[in-house]
């Protein structure tokens, strides 16, 4: 689920990166002349919960690893010990919360050369909650100037835009990364809409020629609002309420919660959420509580379904997007693409 922003492949990639439980020290920045006192400590502060978030996201693959998540079992025993040994503050969640007036601190902290290569990517990753225009152009930068390796780069776009186009297979990974940069330039200077719409066209086409992304549900949640062949708002509505509102809230300040707190489910238990970490990002219960049936509701996909039911559903989908393509248009306060009424 993109909730959790892949975690077993980007978290334990950040823990190769860093090579240790903890992020390595860095000189502060140079506070800029035009900066306020205020803006200074902003700054501060992000950063300080941005080298908790590499530590966070350490302490989430040690978790994994001992609780027998990377051979594809699981070791209920370890789960407590796990996390008593491993203790998670979920700053990247709080980062995400604070909504869109955190991302120019999170651009600045992605251009700024003093500060260490994993600050950079978990500063990088949770940009790819959001949708200001301006965070592709930072993406480039970033790659074009050895900030994001193209590991990095790539996970970043995958996950902040509705498509990557496929490099062609002749590429070896540094002319990959090469062309990878030079398509994204193209898009730079493209309209929002046009070139989203764009290039959510190749993945429904894609979809139709049965060339799956392994993304669908990620990529038809977050720009199409579409959850099981269904309009998610009414989903929710007929089985959270209170959820909905939750949700629409949090889409107002510019992120979806689904995937925010999706690494908020229980890894002993799937089908619950992480109470523990859910007193800690929200002090108010009726939040808690809207928060865990959010997430409980975009989990159940339809429960145990067949390959001709899962056919079914993308048929659905193929159908319902080109019936309503020419009307889509992007609404900023609600995260997505709508058909305005």
């Amino acid at each position: 689920m993109l909730g959790c922003f892949t975690v077993a492949v980007l978290e334990s990639y950040t823990l190769m990166v860093v090579g240790c439980s903890h992020p390595p020290a860095t000189q502060p920045s140079a506070p800029s002349a035009t900066e306020s006192v205020a803006q200074q400590a902003d700054r501060k502060r992000i950063v300080h919960l941005l080298r908790q978030q590499v530590v966070d996201e350490d302490h989430l693959g040690k978790r994994a690893a001992a609780m027998g998540w990377h051979l594809g079992d699981f070791i209920p025993g370890n789960a407590t010990m796990c996390k008593v040994a491993y203790p998670v503050h979920w700053a990247k969640q709080k980062i995400v919360m604070e909504g869109t007036p955190v991302v120019p601190t999170l651009l600045d902290i992605l251009a700024d050369p003093r500060l260490s290569r994993a600050v950079h990517f978990v500063a990088a990753a949770d940009l790819t909650f959001f949708d200001d225009a301006q965070i592709l152009r930072n993406y480039y930068d970033a790659a074009t100037c050895g900030r994001l390796t193209a590991f990095e780069f790539y996970w970043c776009l995958r996950y902040h835009l509705p498509y990557i186009e496929h490099c062609p297979p002749s590429l070896n990974t540094s002319e990959e990364h090469r062309w990878r940069i030079a398509w994204v330039k193209e898009l730079l200077d493209q309209d929002f809409d046009d070139s989203r719409l764009r290039l959510l066209d190749r993945f429904v086409r894609n979809t139709e020629a049965k060339r799956y992304e392994g993304n669908e549900y990620e990529v038809l949640l977050r720009w199409l609002n579409r959850h099981d062949g269904e309009n998610f708002d009414a989903v929710l509505a007929r089985e959270a309420p209170d959820a909905l509102a939750f949700r629409n809230r949090e889409l107002a300040k510019g992120y979806e919660p689904v995937f925010a707190f999706g690494p908020l489910q229980d890894s002993s238990s799937p089908s619950e959420v992480n109470e523990q970490a859910l007193r800690l990002l929200f002090s108010e219960p009726c939040d808690r509580k809207a928060c865990s049936e959010l997430l409980q509701v975009s989990w159940r996909r339809g429960g145990v379904m067949t390959n001709q039911g899962i056919e079914d559903l993308r048929k659905a989908m193929i159908n319902w997007y080109w019936e309503n393509r020419s009307k889509l248009r992007y609404d900023f306060t609600k995260h997505r693409f709508v058909v305005p009424e």
